[in-house]
């Protein structure tokens, strides 16, 4: 991304505009939710993705909605584990089509996840799974009921289920993308979109417009604002401006994918131990080229120390970690590799995990951070209520000469980010 200061707006003659209301950098889950629920509040929209959709944090996410449980494992609730309650059931209408936005097309993996321990836990934190504030939301597991990895004989820990579905995050991502495909433009990376401020009396920052190239073909955009959900690519905008600066947790995840004559059993959860992070965290994904093969996503306390070790050390690690909690797997013949990450979150003290999604409105620059998958939609609308007070009619809300414009330009459009494990 470059920027540069505009003192006058002008139109070039030989590059064509398009006009809309919100611009939304940034065509991940964030962008994605908060542009369909803009639409449905009357704004034209324009996403503008310099890769894929979904690139980067959000396709590697293992596609757990959180409902803030595995957060309580210290035995208290803490503003993280309430601020991300509601969000399952939020998530589950949509799934059903009967929420916000109609999720329907979109696979759900597990409808519910798992905590099991492999030894003796602290009694406080099981009681606390027991008590009244959280009965609703956990259920301990009878064994004739575990998953199936967890049913062997030689597994003698406790199992507790959370109301909490795992997603395919491919699948949500083009549930998401198809009904705003004409409206989501594809750039040439980075350099792709320049920034141009205007030069205003105040101090707040005000974007004039931003000028798109693709494949050699330049468009310039003007909107009445201008959303940044791009992840770690909101970095340098914060850094420009007076935004709080961006943070970065990184992560080592792991994938172990089964050879196709093996089918491992399914596992969607958490083992846990005495700490306050999941030692391991597995989700189970078939793979995209041959869904009778499947890899197994591996993340928690493995994936964030995961990030001192080189890949060897990590996969040897991770290797040794399934191999001594779920002895009875088969792993011969598993190929493994890792997926370094970022988390790219707005900047906390001591780099702590942030409670809720951020927004921050200056100008008519807004920035925003999910903080978490499951936020985005609690992202999406603190933008529409920072925005709806600020909606301008006039030419941007013309939504026929917007779809008219659009049809004419007739520009790029991204597909979906592959699988961080579909190709070497």
């Amino acid at each position: 991304m470059q920027t540069q200061n505009t003192q006058h707006r002008h139109t070039m003659p030989d590059i064509p505009t398009l006009s809309c209301d919100v611009a939304i950098i940034g065509a991940g889950i964030a962008g994605l939710w908060t542009a369909h629920r803009l639409k449905q509040a009357g704004f034209t929209v324009v996403l503008v993705e310099p890769y894929a959709i979904g690139a980067g944090q959000t396709i590697c996410s293992q596609g757990i909605i959180h409902g803030g449980l595995k957060y309580a494992l210290t035995g208290t609730l803490s503003s993280a584990s309430e601020s991300i309650a509601d969000m399952p059931n939020i998530w589950r209408a949509c799934l059903a089509g009967e929420g916000v936005l109609d999720l329907s097309a979109a696979k759900v993996l597990s409808e519910a996840q798992y905590l099991w321990s492999t030894g003796s836990l602290k009694a406080n934190v099981f009681n606390f799974f027991a008590s009244k504030c959280l009965k609703s939301r956990v259920k301990k597991v009878k064994k004739d009921a575990f998953p199936a990895a967890l049913q062997h004989p030689a597994f003698k820990g406790n199992v507790y289920q959370l109301n909490e579905p795992v997603l395919d995050i491919a699948s949500v991502l083009q549930a998401l993308a198809t009904p705003l495909q004409s409206a989501i433009l594809q750039v040439d990376g980075q350099k792709g979109y320049q920034v141009h401020y205007a030069t205003l009396a105040s101090n707040a920052p005000y974007i004039d417009h931003l000028s798109l190239s693709s494949q050699g073909r330049q468009v310039r955009l003007t909107a009445n604002h201008y959303v940044f959900t791009a992840g770690q690519g909101n970095a340098q905008l914060a850094e420009q401006t007076a935004f709080t600066s961006m943070q970065k947790r990184p992560l080592q995840m792991v994938t172990c994918t089964f050879p196709a004559y093996v089918q491992p059993p399914s596992l969607y959860g958490h083992c846990i131990d005495d700490g306050a992070t999941p030692r391991m965290t597995v989700t189970t994904h078939p793979m995209p080229s041959n869904p009778q093969q499947v890899t197994w996503y591996l993340g928690g306390k493995l994936a964030e120390e995961g990030v001192l070790r080189s890949m060897d050390a990590q996969i040897l690690v991770a290797r040794e970690t399934v191999g001594n909690l779920l002895p009875w797997i088969d792993l011969s013949g598993t190929h493994w590799r890792t997926i370094c990450v970022n988390r790219a979150e707005p900047l906390q003290p001591s780099g702590q995990k942030p409670d809720t999604a951020h927004v921050e409105l200056q100008g008519n620059i807004c920035l925003a951070w999910p903080t978490k998958l499951a936020l985005s939609p609690r992202m999406a609308d603190k933008i529409l209520s920072h925005l709806q007070p600020l909606k301008i009619t006039g030419k941007h809300s013309d939504t026929r000469v917007f779809q008219d414009t659009l049809a004419k330009l007739n520009w790029p459009t991204p597909r979906v980010a592959n699988l961080p494990w579909e190709s070497e």
